[in-house]
């Protein structure tokens, strides 16, 4: 990589850094049974989501940038407040909380929200438009922000710590086991009459039959839970012949070897999914030859014009690939305001820049060094507005999510990968 890539690397941590503290604000918040001031990590620097958000929390800290004390208490927090116990919580118009479920977010009260589109933390969490299980992702960030604690921090006793009468151990294994999976392959699935929503980024989106990027975050979600009770000195191999399994299963059931894509579910929105193609490449999961493949395809739809990719910020599925072109991304939206190019119906999004930065690396580092040094170029452009954004539209006239958390963690994640992988 050239002197401009070590610059931009250095420009993208100082982003990270800026927008983590702006993301980090003090309320008074009850998570503990008390009132009192608390530090919460939340998803946006203009606070336009105000509660505290497992998944973007989570998220957030896989860069390395948040210390090992605030991601203590975000655990404490969820698995304290934010994770439901053994039993099935019945909402009304039909809503289930399975057990073991991660909340969506978490209000300031202490009280869990599990469905997004909603601060309600009673009874009343919407009617299925976002779904009639919570989002199958946020069980899976939980272990993952826990890997990286551990990792970062060497706390490994934080385990066998008791949160709400349950070890924290417990509760991971019990998160990975999960719900709405199939009990033979292990990917995840949603009904089409009641679905579950993918994940959080996707959760306007309704897609049915086995789904691609909750499966990639319960892969990872497995190896992780196995290196953490390896290190408790326990047998971790079922964790790890089961993600195998799930694995395979993902390439078998959702890769299309001749395009090198990835489809975003089995029946609806059988769709090339962009971002899910990104974070595969991202988790290997593919064979040296097909993960060749797959990443030339990204660097040549990264060629097209803004069929993928607009100055670094990233489409959830290709323009060309549209339900219906100019007016519906998805062939299924159930929020849906009459707008294209807008939010996840084809907006440009940054949270999987930091992927595609990587599997441009993978094809072509010179390509690789162009899009960030790019999306580097958008991000002082737009300081004054509040850049880096959570999405935009082609133009950059239409834009939400101002100085947004993984838009400057997970950016910084790609490309600290690729400076890693350069001083090998």
């Amino acid at each position: 990589m050239n002197e401009r890539f070590w610059n931009e690397l250095q420009f993208l941590k100082d982003i990270a850094e800026d927008v983590l503290r702006r993301c980090t604000v003090t309320m008074k918040a009850s998570y503990t049974g008390e009132e009192k001031d608390t530090a919460l990590l939340i998803p946006g620097g203009d606070n336009k989501y105000p509660s505290f958000w497992v998944r973007d929390c989570c998220m957030n800290t896989l860069c390395g940038l948040v210390s090992g004390e605030d991601m203590r208490r975000y655990i404490t927090i969820m698995a304290s407040c934010g994770q439901n116990g053994p039993e099935t919580v019945y909402l009304k118009n039909g809503l289930e909380i399975p057990p073991w479920t991660l909340a969506d977010h978490i209000n300031y009260n202490g009280r869990g929200v599990w469905y997004p589109g909603t601060y309600d933390d009673g009874d009343d969490q919407g009617k299925g438009d976002f779904g009639f299980y919570p989002p199958l992702g946020d069980n899976y960030w939980f272990i993952l922000l826990v890997g990286q604690y551990v990792l970062q921090t060497g706390d490994k006793d934080i385990l066998n710590e008791v949160f709400a009468g349950y070890r924290l151990k417990e509760r991971l294994i019990h998160a990975w086991e999960g719900y709405n999976t199939d009990p033979e392959i292990g990917m995840t699935t949603s009904d089409y009459e009641r679905y579950a929503i993918d994940w959080g980024f996707t959760d306007t989106i309704h897609k049915s039959g086995k789904l691609l990027f909750s499966s990639l975050l319960r892969y990872n979600a497995g190896l992780t839970l196995a290196v953490l009770l390896e290190e408790q000195g326990e047998d971790a191999s079922e964790y790890v012949k089961k993600a195998e399994i799930l694995r395979k299963a993902i390439v078998e059931t959702l890769y299309d070897k001749e395009s090198g894509w990835f489809y975003a579910a089995t029946e609806r929105c059988h769709q090339r999914d962009v971002w899910g193609t990104l974070y595969a490449l991202w988790s290997g999961i593919l064979s040296e030859e097909d993960a060749a493949k797959t990443a030339k395809a990204v660097a040549a739809e990264y060629k097209n014009g803004n069929n993928m990719v607009s100055r670094g910020y990233v489409r959830q599925i290709l323009r060309s690939d549209d339900a219906k072109p100019g007016e519906l991304a998805w062939q299924a939206l159930t929020f849906y305001h009459g707008k294209y190019d807008w939010y996840q119906n084809g907006g440009y999004w940054a949270t999987a820049t930091g992927w595609l930065f990587w599997a441009l690396y993978l094809a072509d580092p010179a390509l690789a060094e162009e899009a960030v040094c790019d999306y580097c170029s958008h991000t002082r452009e737009y300081a004054e507005q509040g850049s880096p954004f959570e999405w935009k539209n082609i133009e950059t006239t239409d834009l939400s999510g101002l100085w947004y958390g993984t838009s400057g963690a997970l950016v910084y994640q790609g490309v600290l990968r690729i400076a890693m992988e350069e001083a090998k």
